[in-house]
């Protein structure tokens, strides 16, 4: 059985920005909410929480931008086990490299996932070029870092298989390297 992903949405739900109110598609829930379900089918168990908490720390965390200083100060190595979603397309190169992340998600990729109705689409973040790699997944090099790229698998018909896809080869890695997360080279 996986471990579980730690969903912190924020106060807002993970809401787009400037969309105050707006809901997913899926019975009435949140976009986070929406997110933790899909996952869950991928991945299995998912917390959804508003915010992080002690408890959290070192599990698999995707995140908010606005929660990453919270969850960044769980401890050392938690940036290596966090995945910022939701995060303005213009940033997320720099975001992944500066704060040695596990991985990013840009604004238009969840935002093309919420609207695809469950509908296959071709889903790309940015990791960990090792992790990409064992994945075989197709890649295009991140701006001013050899560490990271921009990745996307033809296995993975949308965003949550996708980051499912992810984070299982992120925990083998990890067993690989005696259960200790590896920060990239740059960080």
């Amino acid at each position: 059985m996986q471990p579980p992903i730690v969903l912190i949405v924020g106060s807002h739900g993970a809401r787009m920005p400037g969309e105050a109110g707006v809901r997913a598609p899926l019975g009435g829930e949140t976009r986070g909410h929406a997110l933790a379900n899909a996952l869950r089918s991928h991945h299995g168990p998912v917390t959804l929480r508003p915010a992080p908490t002690e408890q959290d720390a070192g599990e698999i965390i995707m995140t908010v931008p606005e929660q990453l200083p919270a969850v960044l100060a769980l401890g050392e190595c938690q940036s290596t086990r966090t995945i910022a979603f939701n995060v303005p397309r213009s940033q997320a190169p720099e975001l992944v490299r500066d704060l040695a992340l596990a991985a990013v998600i840009d604004t238009v990729q969840y935002r093309n996932w919420l609207r695809s109705d469950g509908r296959s689409h071709r889903a790309r973040i940015y990791g960990l070029s090792e992790i990409a790699s064992r994945m075989a997944a197709n890649t295009i090099p991140a701006p001013g870092t050899q560490d990271y790229v921009l990745l996307d698998h033809s296995a993975c018909r949308d965003l949550p298989s996708l980051i499912a896809a992810y984070v299982r080869e992120l925990i083998e890695a990890e067993d690989m390297h005696g259960g200790q997360p590896q920060r990239p080279a740059d960080s």
